[in-house]
């Protein structure tokens, strides 16, 4: 595939449009933030700024600046704005992204919930927005704090663990830190491997074609995924992966290194698809507070429509070391 294509791809991927904006003389600093954004982005109603900053994406020297005072406050010099310009109308974003379900909640407790995140939905506070997420689902369902330990790309759906409260944060935490909770993925590729089980090992780092995308560097931080060939049809293979750490894109990141990228990543060179075919499948751990083993699945009901080429009934994961 062409560079110029992947980087198309890229860029209708994603659902806001970077821009940074460097002051280094004194003469281009203006008297606050909102008469620089004003200057800087003449096709956006400058009315709309006190909406945008509530909905996020907009950094000053890399501080988030979330309430609309912050519009007004004078700007440090030298200093670099950065924003995050939505593609989707900021008065309809709420028509953007998925809706709660109570459905979502897998697995609830007093001390623990296993909740399933669909696509299109970040699982926290993203760098682009702040406004709609799962965590912020799940607060506002608890009327309380939730600590997630562990979080999922924005366009992959599956599961997540989350802990309820203060008492059950760091055992969960735990958990995850000393590879204790078993994740297993399924992931879609357009071709089958000359292996039926494989380590990929590479260190994974921020990438400076964007900052949301990821890659491998030497520089990056140690990352390791297990993986296995688990069924075919047609032009499609199905693999089970186990990442014995949590980097960001880090499955997807991987599977590109050794040429197999997922089928719908657009980000790293899939064969085009309506969604990313990549799923937080199950979740394997000792409850943190009782010791009682969990063992979940994604329900029926919430499987994404291309895991319908293959058959999970006959699925072993527990295959993959």
């Amino acid at each position: 595939m062409r560079c110029d294509n992947i980087q198309s791809r890229i860029d209708n991927a994603l659902t806001s449009r970077y821009r940074s904006i460097t002051i280094l003389n004194q003469n281009d600093l203006t008297e606050n933030l909102q008469q620089l954004l004003t200057k800087h982005f003449p096709e956006i109603d400058s009315n709309q700024w006190e909406r945008r900053t509530l909905h996020g994406g907009l950094y000053v020297n890399g501080i988030p600046k979330r309430l609309p005072s912050a519009l007004l406050e004078p700007l440090p010099f030298p200093c670099k704005v950065e924003y995050y310009n939505p593609k989707y109308s900021i008065t309809e974003a709420a028509d953007f992204f998925p809706s709660w379900q109570k459905d979502w909640i897998v697995f609830e407790d007093p001390w623990i919930m296993v909740v399933f995140k669909p696509k299109g939905l970040p699982t926290s506070f993203s760098r682009e927005q702040s406004e709609f997420s799962l965590r912020a689902y799940v607060e506002n369902y608890l009327q309380a704090p939730a600590h997630f330990p562990s979080r999922l790309d924005t366009s992959t759906a599956g599961l997540l663990a989350v802990s309820k409260t203060n008492q059950s944060h760091h055992p969960l935490q735990q958990l995850y830190q000393t590879r204790a909770i078993r994740k297993i993925y399924l992931a879609a590729i357009s071709q089958t491997p000359n292996w039926n089980s494989l380590t990929v090992i590479g260190k994974i780092g921020k990438s400076p074609r964007h900052p949301i995308l990821r890659e491998i560097r030497p520089d990056g931080a140690s990352a390791q995924t297990l993986l296995q060939l688990a069924q075919t049809n047609g032009d499609r293979a199905l693999l089970i992966a186990r990442p014995l750490s949590g980097r960001t894109h880090q499955i997807r990141v991987h599977l590109a290194s050794i040429e197999l990228p997922i089928v719908g990543d657009n980000f790293y060179g899939g064969e085009i698809d309506p969604e990313l075919n990549l799923l937080a499948y199950q979740l394997t751990f000792k409850h943190p507070m009782t010791g009682t083993i969990i063992d979940l699945q994604v329900p029926k009901n919430f499987l994404p429509n291309w895991s319908n080429k293959f058959n999970l009934k006959k699925l072993n994961t527990f295959n993959v070391l």
